[in-house]
This record gives structure tokens, sequence and C-alpha cells, in this order.
């Protein structure tokens, strides 16, 4: 795209990196000035006033959606009056010093299409908006696939802003249409970031040489959540149910000739991988924790164990690694199992999954990798920049 078009970036990091390779970039985030923070805070202000007023009619109606006894009620539901407001001041804030920024860029560039990562957070849902109400196309490219299902608490993903969406496969076609996405805004694309799936030759005794663990072992990796806050109803305590639930499985597997791996959840807090590394010392279990280095600990996996859906089952799946989820997870029960907080019936599940590989890797893996994660064939980044050439119009 940079050979016929200048990339202007919201993001300064990414603009730097783009830079690093020789890219020529605009970098929208630095043109804020103090007289944009000075008119945004004044707006906010008001707008925050205006909000008072009506929240005490209004907020006894969010409170009832939360479950009662959490802590997301305790301080989130009950206090509601209290943070809001001020959250409000500077969330609008921000965003009227950002639009302020983004209108001068509209006025001295034919700005032809806006690409976005996620359009829900306040800076990208609100660039979204902004460029759809000056007609400018906007297209959404899903950093990884959504897990909730319809019936379940609302999400912040459950809608689409932008004009257009790039899915992986048929599951997030189909997941966007329930939501009430017409199929003309979708398009199965695959993911860029899968891309490098396509190339990779798995290398077991390379990921066990880079963990320093030990390849004759049979090895099951345990890729750890984060507390979701992109929904009220998320249980704060399931991160810690969880691992809990693997370290007891993990005892009865270490008997029969097995060891842990852990990926700490790249959303967590930095302190996430020391936490789950104390937590496997206190319960006297050996473990490998890492927050880092992902695709080597799937090349020395036998069995990836999720907490609840994760994108990393498919990654597995891509590597050739058989998967199961803690909860909730996948539709498809066959191709990945679900199995609850149980350590007993987790130990089941993981000898199972890896006793029948063969048969999971010859009839199942295919089609759930075509349904999850669409074409393998390490084009996903083609077929997007020719979308996009498409929408910018040439």
């Amino acid at each position: 795209m940079a050979e016929d078009y200048d990339l202007a970036i919201l993001y300064p990091q990414v603009a730097e990196m783009l830079k690093a390779i020789g890219l020529g970039v605009i970098k929208i985030g630095d043109g804020v000035t103090a007289q944009d923070n000075n008119n945004g805070i004044n707006w906010a202000v008001l707008r925050s006033n205006r909000l008072v007023r009506s929240l005490k009619a209004k907020s006894s109606s969010v409170r009832n959606k939360l479950p009662k006894g959490s802590e997301v009620f305790d301080q989130v539901g009950k206090n509601l009056i209290n943070w809001l407001p001020g959250y409000t001041v500077s969330a609008l804030a921000r965003m009227h010093a950002q639009i302020a920024n983004w209108r001068r860029l509209w006025e001295v560039r034919e700005v032809r299409l806006v690409v976005v990562h996620e359009d829900v957070a306040e800076n990208t849902r609100s660039l979204v908006q902004f460029a759809k109400a000056r007609g400018t196309p906007t297209l959404h490219v899903p950093h990884f696939n959504h897990g909730t299902i319809p019936g379940e608490p609302p999400d912040l993903h459950d809608a689409l802003n932008c004009d257009y969406v790039a899915v992986a496969g048929e599951y997030m076609a189909e997941w966007y249409e329930r939501r009430g996405v017409d199929s003309s805004r979708i398009r199965i694309t695959g993911h860029p970031q899968w891309d490098r799936f396509a190339a990779m030759r798995p290398d077991r005794y390379f990921g066990h040489g880079s963990l320093r663990t030990n390849p004759a072992l049979k090895t099951v990796l345990y890729c750890a959540d984060w507390v979701l806050w992109t929904t009220l109803c998320y249980d704060e305590q399931t991160p810690v149910l969880g691992w809990q639930t693997m370290l007891e499985a993990f005892r009865m597997l270490q008997r029969e000739g097995w060891q842990l791996i852990c990926k700490a959840h790249p959303g967590a807090k930095d302190t996430t991988a020391q936490w789950h590394a104390q937590m496997a010392k206190n319960a006297d279990v050996g473990c490998t924790v890492s927050a880092r280095h992902l695709d080597i600990m799937l090349q020395a996996a036998d069995v990836v164990v999720s907490n609840g859906f994760s994108n990393v089952i498919t990654e597995a799946a891509l590597v050739g690694v058989p998967g199961l989820t803690l909860g909730p997870g996948y539709l498809d029960q066959e191709a990945v199992p679900s199995v609850d907080y149980d350590a007993e019936a987790l130990y089941r599940t993981v000898k199972g999954a890896h006793e029948q590989r063969r048969v999971w890797s010859e009839n199942l893996r295919g089609p759930f990798i075509e349904r999850y994660a669409g074409p393998n064939d390490g084009l996903a980044t083609q077929r997007i920049l020719d979308w996009c050439r498409e929408l910018a119009g040439g």
C-alpha cells in the first residue's frame, strides 16, 4: 500500500516500526495541541454534568444487569454515580482533542480508507465514526476470532462499527451474521498473523531445546486467560479456578510421565507469569512458565489446554497439536472437547486427546482449521491488501 498511498498511523509505536523499515508515515496521534486538550476538557465537563443529572434514574437498571456478590458489582455497580462522571470527562476529553486532530488531517488530505484492528475501543470507534460521517470507507481486520455466543451477556465486540469486516473463516462470518451484520459486509480472508503457520515446519526438538524441557516426556501446555473486562458479567475468579484445576490434574499426569509448561496471557498484567509460577511452586509442581514464545511452546506441546475459548486452540491446530478447553469453549466438541473445572475429568480428557491424536489429525484437524482459520495458505495478508485497494478506489 505504501507504494501508492501515504500511510497515516494512529499508534505511535506502530509508526516508529514502519519508519524503521524505511516507510514514510504520518503520525496522526502527534498532532494534538494544548488548545485541543483544553477545548476537550471544557466540552467533556459539560457532557459529564448532563450525565450526572440523568444517572440516578438509569443507574439501577445498569446495576441489575451485574452479577450480585461479585467484585464487579461491588466496585462498579454500587458506586456507579461516583466514578462514571469522572471517567466520562477523561474519555470524552481525549476523544474531543483527537477528533480535532483528525479534522485537520481530513482537511489537508484525501483520506481514502480507514483500517482498524478493532472498532470498539474509544479511540478506534470514534475514528471509525468520524470517517463514516465523512463518507470514508472503513474496514475492521479483527486481531482474532471472538468466542462469545448468542445468549451470553453483552460484550463490546457484539457490534460492528466499521462498514466492512475481514474474518478468518466461516465461524467468524456466521458469528457476525448472527449479530445482524449483512453478509455483503463480510469477507473471508484468513488472519494475517496466522500466515506464518503456512510456512512453519514444527520441530518438537527445537521447541524443547529452546525451553530446556525434556523431549522424552509427554508435554501438556496450559494457556492461561485473563480477567476479561470487555463484558460486565465475567467472573474474575475464572483465571484462578482454571490454573488450580490444571495443577491438580497435572499431579495425576505427572505420575504417568508428563511435564507441564504454561503460557501466560499477553493481555494480562506483567506480573501474571510470576503469579502462575508461584502458584505452581506452592502446589509443589515443577513447571516452565513464560509470557512469551508461544510458537516455541506449541512446537513442544503434545496437548494444549486453554481456560475457556481461546484462539490459541486454533493456533495449536495449525501447528498440528490437539487442544481442549476448561469451561465453555468451542461449539465443535468432537474436535475441541470442553471439560468442567474438575481435575479428574481434565486428567482423563488430556490423556484421551493424546491417545486419539492420530484420529484427530486425520479426520478432525483439517475441517476445524478451515472453519476457524480459513484458507491456510499464507495469503491472508495479500487478500486483505487487495480488498484495501478495492475499497480505496484502486
